[in-house]
């Protein structure tokens, strides 16, 4: 298995190390030469070099009613998501409070998979991320007066 790296604005797998510099190949296709000089001078993130990766999301949505309902269920929702890691928990913060004129919140989400490889963590951020969005939606329905929950 090749190790996939994130150098400054490159991200790809490891192709080849020789002498002067590295070859990648970016997950869009390209290849890129790196001379060995950047690789020693700079900070290279190992994207694979655990068995397990965190994904991170900041989402806005609209809650009208409790706030700690709604985070609940974001965790909750995140937590059944076929390869999402039962420890640590998905995580959720508020960052942003609505005001009183907008309901509006912005949230920041983790959770870990045991996936480390790039089209396997696009795929895991987007099962979590579709099941919070019609998670949502659903609790929006489910309010006659939707009041409850909305999704934004």
């Amino acid at each position: 298995m090749r190790n996939q790296i994130k150098l400054n604005n490159y991200e790809g797998t490891v192709e080849a190390v020789q002498a002067r510099a590295t070859t990648i190949k970016t997950y869009d296709g390209r290849r890129v030469v790196i001379p060995n000089a950047e690789l020693f001078t700079n900070s290279v993130t190992v994207n694979t070099a655990f068995n397990s990766r965190r994904w991170e999301y900041d989402l806005s949505t609209k809650a009208a009613g409790d706030l700690a309902s709604l985070k609940s269920l974001i965790v909750d929702t995140a937590r059944r998501v076929d390869g999402v890691l039962p420890d640590p928990l998905p995580r959720l913060w508020l960052l942003i409070l609505g005001s009183q004129i907008s309901d509006a919140v912005k949230l920041h989400i983790t959770w870990w998979t045991e996936f480390t490889r790039q089209h396997q963590m696009m795929a895991s951020h987007d099962r979590v991320l579709t099941a919070i969005s019609e998670e949502l939606k659903r609790m929006a329905v489910d309010d006659p007066h939707n009041k409850k929950l909305r999704a934004a």
